[in-house]
C-alpha cells in the first residue's frame, strides 16, 4: 500500500523511518540528560572557582571571570610587571 501514488513510498517504510527518528531522538536525549547529571554532581561552584584561579595563575595577564560573581574578573600580573 503506497501513501501517495506519486511517491511510491509504502506505509511500512514511512513507519520505519518515523520510528527510527523517534528512537534516535530518545537515545540522544537520554545521553544528554545523563551527561548533565554527571556534570552537575561533580562540578561545584568551589571547583569552578578553583579552576578559574588556576587558569588565571597559569596565564598571567589573562582576564578570567569569577564563577561566584561573573561581574568580577580574576587577573594575575603579567611576568613583566
Amino acid at each position: 500500500m503506497n501513501l501517495n501514488g506519486d511517491t511510491k513510498i509504502t506505509l511500512a517504510v514511512a513507519v520505519l523511518c518515523l520510528s527510527t527518528a523517534v528512537g534516535g531522538t530518545w537515545k540522544v536525549s537520554t545521553a544528554v540528560n545523563q551527561l548533565q547529571r554527571d556534570v552537575a554532581g561533580s562540578y561545584t561552584l568551589a571547583a569552578a572557582s578553583e579552576q578559574a584561579l588556576r587558569m588565571a595563575i597559569e596565564n598571567p595577564g589573562l582576564r578570567v571571570p569569577d564563577p561566584r560573581d561573573p561581574s568580577k574578573i580574576i587577573t594575575t600580573p603579567s611576568k613583566g610587571n
